[in-house]
C-alpha cells in the first residue's frame, strides 16, 4: 500500500512527488525529465519540485541530493550516510554566523531583562553547536559507539562534549 502525504499537494508538487517516487537507487533524473512531468521548467519556479523531494524523504524515505546543473540523484544507503557530514559542516557555519550577530549587540546593559536572558541562552546554545559541530567531537561520539554502531541516546552523547 502506498502512503499518500497528510495534506495538500499543488498539482505540480503531486506529479512531481509520484514521478520521484519511481527512480531507482543510483539514478538521476534531469531538470528536462522534471520539467516534461509539469510541462514547464522546474528551474523557473522550484518550490513545487523542493516540496515533492521533502515528501519523498518524509513518507517514504527516499533521499535525493542536487547534481549541478543536471538534476538529482536518488542516494544509496552511504551516500545517505555522507549527507549527515554536510549537514553538521552547514549547522557549524550558522551556529557560527548566529554568535557573531548575537555578540553585535552594542548595550547589552540596556535591554529589558527578557531580552538579555533571551539573548544569553541563545548565544550559549549557537556557542555549544560551533563546539559540538567540531571534528574532534564527532571523532569522540565515533570513537564511544565504537563497533556496535549503534546511536547514543542524546543525554550520553551530551555528556561526551563536556570530557
Amino acid at each position: 500500500m502506498t502512503k499518500s502525504p497528510s495534506f495538500q499537494l499543488s498539482a505540480d508538487a503531486r506529479f512531481l512527488y509520484q514521478h520521484l517516487k519511481t527512480i531507482r537507487v543510483g539514478s538521476v533524473v534531469s531538470y528536462a525529465d522534471l520539467s516534461a512531468v509539469i510541462g514547464r521548467d522546474v528551474a523557473g519556479d522550484s518550490t513545487a519540485l523542493q516540496r515533492a523531494i521533502r515528501i519523498c524523504l518524509r513518507e517514504d524515505n527516499i533521499v535525493f541530493a542536487n547534481i549541478r546543473g543536471e538534476g538529482y540523484k536518488r542516494l544509496n544507503d552511504a551516500e545517505i550516510v555522507d549527507t549527515g557530514a554536510d549537514t553538521i559542516a552547514r549547522i557549524r557555519r550558522t551556529s557560527k554566523r548566529g554568535v557573531q550577530k548575537m555578540l553585535a549587540v552594542q548595550k547589552f546593559d540596556d535591554l529589558p531583562n527578557d531580552k538579555k536572558l533571551q539573548h544569553s541562552a541563545r548565544v550559549s546554545v549557537l556557542a555549544s553547536l560551533v563546539d559540538a559541530t567540531t571534528s574532534k567531537q564527532m571523532k569522540k561520539v565515533e570513537g564511544a559507539i565504537g563497533e556496535a554502531a549503534k546511536q547514543l541516546p542524546v543525554a550520553e552523547t551530551l555528556r561526551l562534549f563536556s570530557s
